[in-house]
């Protein structure tokens, strides 16, 4: 009857996603010594309960011969009784680890028994395994007992790191406080450490997850001694809201344990009375707890336990001790399996929200009426304490609870967390990214390289007539190296709203085609739009968030209410990876490139080499490459844990991810430094998004930061911006702090810009836009706005677009597009060609103003180009020497002598580069040096006789210089300046000298 009702729970939780559990697939685990060898009736044992049905279930202990299989229907439970060898002695190593696996879900609970003396451990499957662990041992003990705790391993080599805080006698060393021990284990191999000393606060750290168990060989306080022993969870799942209830029969006092990894703010409700404990990192509190709830609230994650001092009923019977891991309110769940253990007077602590007791049922049932609540002090919580015997499902059928599974027996106890039937993943956000050349992890955890060049859909809402939808993009592009991609444009729609951002577009995004600066609020609120350090942030309501450095990282987060809804390169968000590769027939792809290729977009990339594959096939380093980039000078500073700047990130975010793509990258980069800090960049990323502040990573690698006018850099800045939007943002900033170029005093963020407070801009229906800026306000280029300096107000007039353009999306931005382009050029000695084809001949040697803006219509943006002349040899021909271009307050000159260089404001700079905030990139191409602008300008000079300047259409009657007015009629081109008449091309060529530049010849 018990696992028919069992089924019945199981079949509504699974239907819903889930907020806590410790269920899995895999479980590797070690018995500590228990009081001595060879003590009587020694009895090691996993209570193993399957979530699903058909589930089969292996138990092993290969050094020992032992295996036992076994298949469990959903809610049928099994005991196992493993060999004796599986229990250590001493401080040593062991290969005796037990293995669990499972084809699918199973909770585990381990008894570790002997006469008189034994505890249980909830036993943790290896996806709750973590990189760092702090060390409790209860104080007490006799003769021969020691404070214990052991370290397992999982299927690969792995390096422990070990801070004892009391000494440690291992392999004929001794370890004393704060010394560093360093111990290599082999695949499932285990380690035990013991000390006489108290060595609570320990710190254990690893290179891959570990399990870590802690605990007492044979402890006591008010009756005899007994083991203790429980399975620690890493620092990286602590929590920080917890309700301890007391033991009904404990007439003196019990022990809450508080542990801290990091400066952290505590509060301690103790009944009616109050407590703040500011701890440190490593230390560990103990609070007393007699009759009454003990609630505790920190800042950051803390570990609690609850160690029970036992009682005495008299000489001849006493309960004795046991530790308990306390659940934070977060890990809480909805449906525990309940086992009591034979010979035990079995309780079960109960812990539910007060409004939800009516809804707690066991096997289906009401709990008995003669059940007695009491209220937990500060809270909305009551907790309870009943007997039960047998076996037993406690649920409830919308409303989260903690159910603690203990029993007492003379001379001997135990007490864990009962075994909560869902999944701790299942309810979290999950997490998507694509970084480097590109790296991909799914929601669910899969990585995966693909280096396709087209646009893919990364995520969308794939749920069957669920709403709100939404779609994420991404489109690929090659930077040099054929055989690797990156991101370069990420396109978010939701709200019938189109976001793209696109690389090198800092501080900007298109909205609907539409160039906009951040931040951005649309929606009344419900999408939102802004700067935090290096990324821009897109935020809705419903719990998609999409950031993207303008460069190569795109991460998207979502809400777990998607759980198993989603589709695209990020998978189906359902917590297997490995059916991620779902293709959008539903089929099962057999590689990446198969995989990705099935998520194409099709029609969004021109470029006739776009292909899902790496050209001439997808280049792997070589192992002595790879060695190389793993060193501590490169790429293993992600992993280095001795003064590591990431060290402290390690068991929160696992580093092993990020050094396998930092070592692939710098590699196919030839070793560029470019790739290295990259990578180190990503990495320093996710650990302050996890809220884990890491040291100056920048300065041990040579990775130094750059910043705008106007700002600087800080490792910690905060994540929400000083901008002209919101002065104060960053008081009211909820996010971890991040790497930023923060505005200095004075300054505000516009756009991507750090500008005076008296020069901030406007904001137009929740868009902001700089100073002096204007905009189309429409789709139909009928309205022509501009934000009025100073004045912070728009001003906008109906307007359509001029002549020789049109109204039009051109790479993704609404503009009024030239129809057509045409060129100027001069070549040889010299031989001038007009925009409208007039050919002509000039050999003067002075600077010459080759075209420039001579309109003042407002749509059109200024510009200058000076040539200058010089003879070669003969007194009768000349050539050009240099180009002058002047535009967007830079003046770039570009010189036969600097080649693959350029002069911007009188200071020479490398080609390429990108200028006036992405508006103007210059560079090589072939022997030409080549500069192009936003608004269609193009000038190419090959460093020896010839200059090209391509303009656009709406360009058209409002230049002048020695390419003519660009009006369509070259038989006007030769009219001089300030003349109206045309003219021979020696009198007209004359007429653009430009005054103050002596020493030429101007006959």
């Amino acid at each position: 009857m018990g696992t028919l009702l069992l089924l019945c729970a199981l079949g509504a939780l699974l239907s819903c996603p889930s907020s806590a559990g410790f269920v899995g697939r895999e479980f590797v685990l070690s018995f500590m010594q228990n009081w001595i060898k060879d003590y009587e009736t020694p009895s090691h044992r996993l209570y193993i309960t399957a979530v699903e049905a058909n589930t089969k279930v292996t138990v092993s202990v290969p050094p020992l011969k032992f295996r036992q299989e076994e298949t469990l229907n959903a809610g049928e439970g099994v005991t196992v009784s493993l060999p004796a060898q599986v229990e250590m002695y001493g401080s040593v190593k062991s290969p005796n680890s037990v293995r669990i696996e499972a084809s699918a879900d199973v909770a585990v609970t381990s008894l570790n028994y002997k006469l008189y003396t034994a505890d249980t451990s909830l036993v943790y499957p290896t996806t709750e395994w973590g990189n760092e662990y702090f060390i409790f041992t209860p104080g007490q003990h006799t003769c021969g007992t020691f404070k214990e705790f052991s370290v397992t391993n999982g299927k690969q080599r792995n390096r422990i790191e070990i801070v004892p805080q009391g000494p440690i006698v291992f392999q004929h060393h001794v370890y004393m406080k704060g010394a560093r021990m360093v111990i290599d284990l082999q695949p499932y191999e285990s380690v035990q450490l013991q000390s006489m000393d108290d060595v609570s606060g320990s710190r254990v750290s690893s290179q891959y997850p570990v399990a870590v168990f802690t605990g007492h060989s044979c402890t006591w306080r008010f009756s005899r001694c007994d083991h203790v022993n429980e399975q620690l969870l890493p620092v990286s799942s602590w929590g920080s809201s917890f309700i301890v209830p007391p033991l009904t029969l404990q007439d003196k006092h019990d022990s809450v344990i508080i542990q801290a990894s990091q400066p952290t703010h505590v509060t301690v409700r103790n009944g009616n009375t109050e407590q703040v404990i500011n701890m440190i990192g490593g230390q560990t509190v103990t609070i007393k707890s007699q009759k009454e709830t003990v609630f505790i609230q920190a800042d950051q994650g803390i570990q609690v336990l609850m160690f029970f001092n036992g009682k005495s009923f008299g000489w001849h019977k006493y309960y004795d001790p046991f530790l308990m891991s306390i659940l934070s309110t977060d890990r809480f769940c909805t449906s525990y399996s309940l086992e009591a253990l034979k010979g035990f007077d079995n309780q079960a602590l109960v812990v539910v929200r007060t409004s939800a007791l009516g809804k707690l049922r066991i096997d289906g049932r009401r709990l008995p009426r003669n059940v007695q609540w009491k209220k937990v002090a500060g809270t909305d919580f009551s907790w309870t304490q009943i007997p039960h015997s047998g076996r037993h499902v406690v649920s409830s059928s919308d409303s989260h609870f903690a159910l603690y599974s203990i029993g007492f027996k003379n001379r001997n106890s135990y007490g864990a967390p009962a075994q909560c039937l869902q999944s701790v993943k299942s309810a979290l956000p999950g997490t998507c990214w694509a970084k480097g050349d590109p790296h991909y992890h799914s929601f669910d955890g899969r990585r995966f390289d693909f280096m396709g060049t087209c646009t893919y859909v990364i995520a969308k809402n794939c749920g069957k007539n669920d709403s709100p939808a939404f779609e994420v993009l991404a489109q690929n592009e090659n930077r040099g190296n054929l055989r690797v991609s990156y991101v370069a444009l990420v396109t978010v729609k939701v709200y019938d709203v189109s976001i793209t951002v696109a690389r090198s577009e800092t501080g900007r995004v298109r909205i609907d085609n539409i160039v906009w600066n951040l931040p951005v609020t649309l929606n009344n609120n419900k999408l939102v739009m802004s700067h935090s350090g290096r990324f821009v942030l897109i935020e809705t309501d419903f719990g998609l968030t999409v950031r993207y450095d303008w460069n190569h990282q795109l991460i998207v987060t979502l809400s777990s209410s998607f759980a198993g809804k989603t589709c695209g390169l990020c998978g189906n968000f359902n917590g297997n990876p490995n059916d991620d590769f779902t293709t959008p027939s539903g089929t099962h792809a057999r590689g990446a490139v198969a995989f990705g290729s099935s998520w194409k977009v099709p029609g969004l990339v021109k470029d006739p080499l776009c292909r899902d594959d790496c050209v001439g096939g997808c280049e792997k380093c070589e192992d002595k490459l790879m060695k190389k980039w793993e060193g501590t000078s490169f790429c293993g500073l992600i992993t280095l844990v001795v003064n590591g700047p990431f060290s402290k990130c390690h068991s929160i975010i696992d580093p092993h991810t990020y050094l396998e793509n930092c070592k692939y990258d710098v590699c196919m980069g030839g070793g560029n430094h470019h790739f290295l800090c990259q990578a180190l960049e990503a990495y320093a990323d996710a650990c302050q998004g996890a809220g884990i502040q890491v040291q100056d990573w920048r300065r041990v690698s040579e990775c130094p930061a750059k910043c705008p006018a106007n700002s600087h850099y800080e490792l910690c800045g905060n994540a929400c911006p000083v901008t002209c939007s919101d002065p104060n943002a960053p008081s009211k900033c909820k996010r971890p702090c991040v790497e930023t170029c923060t505005c200095n005093a004075g300054f505000l963020l516009s756009g991507g810009q750090c500008v005076p407070a008296d020069q901030c801009g406007c904001t137009f229906e929740g868009r902001y836009v700089p100073a002096g800026e204007s905009f189309w306000a429409d789709q139909g280029c009928r309205s022509w706005c501009k934000c009025l300096p100073g004045k912070r107000q728009v001003d906008c007039q109906n307007k359509g677009c001029g002549a020789g353009t049109l109204c039009q999306v051109i790479e993704g931005i609404r503009t009024c597009e030239s129809v057509s382009y045409s060129t100027c050029k001069a070549s040889g000695d010299p031989h001038y060609t007009t925009f409208d084809k007039k050919r002509f001949d000039f050999q003067g040697t002075c600077v010459y103003q080759l075209v420039a803006l001579c309109s003042k219509r407002p749509e059109l943006v200024p510009f200058e180009i000076f040539v200058e002349d010089d003879h070669r040899g003969s007194k009768v021909v000349s050539f050009t020497k240099l180009v002058e271009i002047k535009v967007y307050s830079l003046s770039i000159v570009i010189t036969r002598t600097h080649v693959g260089q350029i002069m911007v404001n009188n200071e020479l700079v490398k080609l390429p580069i990108d200028l006036a905030g992405g508006q103007l990139s210059a560079f090589k191409k072939g022997p030409n040096a080549v500069v192009t602008t936003n608004f269609g300008l193009q000038v190419s000079f090959d460093r020896k006789s010839v200059v090209s300047v391509t303009l656009p259409s709406n360009y058209m009657g409002a230049v002048c210089g020695l390419c003519g007015n660009y009006n369509g009629k070259s038989q006007d081109d030769l009219i001089p300046k300030n003349g109206d008449k045309v003219v021979a091309p020696e009198t007209f060529g004359h007429s653009w000298h430009v005054v103050g530049r002596p020493g030429c010849d101007k006959m």
